[in-house]
């Protein structure tokens, strides 16, 4: 109960962000042009915003049947159901300094950072959906995860749950980059702020930092495994505890409440260390089309 309850203020806070942004006439895309694209990027572009968009469509209907199956949420919808709920975060890592660059020419919005608490970032700039689908992509990451700490399990029975956790999340430090990598390289978006020395392709407007890999594997991928490690059942986290105690309407929706708790904790911790990432790092030459839009 108390992390749906947390849940539920993630919910009442975001609403009062997107509300006064929408309010303010935001809810727009800026601008276009100001930048040069190739034929082949709009195209991959285009195919990126749709493969994602279906992406997460399957994602959805195969865990509500799972959830009908089980006569419950599962962990894998209410995880699924948190990261929906945490896009909102996204401009927290460029608070002082563009940290995430879009690519301009995709659906978007203006940002909504100005209306997050302490947000003093520069402006103008946008949220793209390809952005905003990058995060609720983490459910891959979810998957991957589970599936290897199932098989870790099968093949590895002398080993300890929480054993198998950590190598989960420690084989996130290869997973995650190459994952990373691929979107990145598809112009989902680009990392515009490099860290000395801890940096792959350094200076390249497909780097990628590994202060981001850093922040998946322990801030992301370990606190999950280690709720299912600890758990007899794995659709019963220690984070739905009592749920099952309640009316089925009401235990649902402590589940989902604790699933958008629990993805918001995660990201926004992840979107603090990206925010020092940015500060200790230094910005870098991108290609017009994933700029911060100057006017």
């Amino acid at each position: 109960m108390y992390w749906a309850v947390l849940g539920l203020v993630f919910l009442l806070v975001q609403a009062w962000v997107f509300t006064r942004w929408a309010l303010d006439g935001n809810a727009h895309a800026h601008p276009s042009g100001g930048y040069e694209m190739s034929t082949a990027r709009k195209i991959t572009t285009h195919a990126v915003q749709a493969g994602g968009v279906l992406w997460l469509l399957v994602l959805a209907l195969a865990h509500w049947r799972e959830s009908r199956a089980l006569g419950r949420v599962s962990l894998k919808a209410a995880f699924l159901a948190g990261l929906v709920a945490a896009v909102w975060l996204s401009p927290y890592a460029s608070v002082f300094h563009y940290a995430g660059g879009h690519n301009r020419y995709g659906l978007n919005v203006e940002t909504w950072g100005p209306y997050l608490p302490f947000w003093q970032g520069e402006l103008p700039a946008i949220e793209s959906l390809n952005m905003a689908t990058a995060f609720v992509l983490f459910q891959i990451w979810t998957l991957i995860a589970l599936k290897l700490f199932s098989w870790l399990l099968r093949h590895r029975p002398h080993w300890s749950r929480l054993r198998a956790a950590g190598v989960c999340a420690a084989s996130f430090l290869v997973i995650d980059p190459v994952l990373n990598f691929v979107y990145v390289l598809l112009g989902g978006y680009s990392f515009s702020r490099a860290v000395p020395y801890f940096t792959l392709f350094e200076g390249s407007w497909y780097q990628l930092p590994l202060t981001s890999t850093l922040g998946v594997a322990v801030l992301f991928v370990l606190p999950l495994m280690i709720m299912v490690a600890r758990a007899e059942d794995p659709d019963d986290v220690v984070v739905f505890k009592g749920s099952r105690d309640l009316p089925h309407h009401a235990g649902n929706a402590v589940r989902l409440l604790a699933g958008v708790s629990v993805m918001n904790v995660c990201l926004l911790a992840y979107q603090m260390l990206m925010l020092l990432s940015a500060e200790i790092g230094y910005a870098i030459d991108l290609p017009s089309w994933i700029q911060r839009p100057t006017a």
